[in-house]
């Protein structure tokens, strides 16, 4: 009598999940601020707009949240993206809000705004005007 060997059941390897991110908040007391603007022809061929137009304002300031860090200086530029206006952003999937590179002396961040929102943060976040360079630095972003 013959025995079949017994099959061996096959063993699934476990799947490891991604942990979640926490999601942190910074919050940055406005020390300083730089708006810049300017406006040039779109030399790229087949462009949809004639003009190349770059704003965006740097914030420089004291990091007051998360604390414990090596440095609690931080900068913020803010760019202003056409992309994330009301309408085109809602087939996006995405990930973060902007970027956070750490250097000894100090953090920068980098995020995206939809391009009408520039005004109005200005406004409450700095008490100033874009356009005038009016000063009055001491809120919250």
């Amino acid at each position: 009598m013959v025995t079949e060997p017994k099959k061996k059941a096959s063993r699934r390897a476990k799947r490891r999940r991604k942990p979640t991110e926490e999601i942190i908040d910074y919050i940055v007391q406005v020390e300083n601020w730089d708006f810049t603007y300017w406006l040039a022809l779109n030399t790229l061929r087949n462009a949809l707009d004639p003009y190349h137009e770059h704003r965006h304002v740097e914030i420089k300031g004291r990091l007051l949240r998360p604390t414990g860090l090596k440095t609690d200086r931080m900068e913020v530029s803010l760019f202003p993206s056409i992309s994330l206006e009301e309408e085109r952003r809602k087939d996006l999937k995405p990930t973060a809000v902007g970027a956070i590179e750490a250097y000894p002396e100090r953090l920068d961040a980098s995020l995206s705004i939809p391009s009408d929102a520039l005004t109005p943060i200005c406004h409450s976040a700095c008490n100033i005007d874009p356009l005038s360079r009016g000063i009055g630095v001491q809120n919250w972003l």
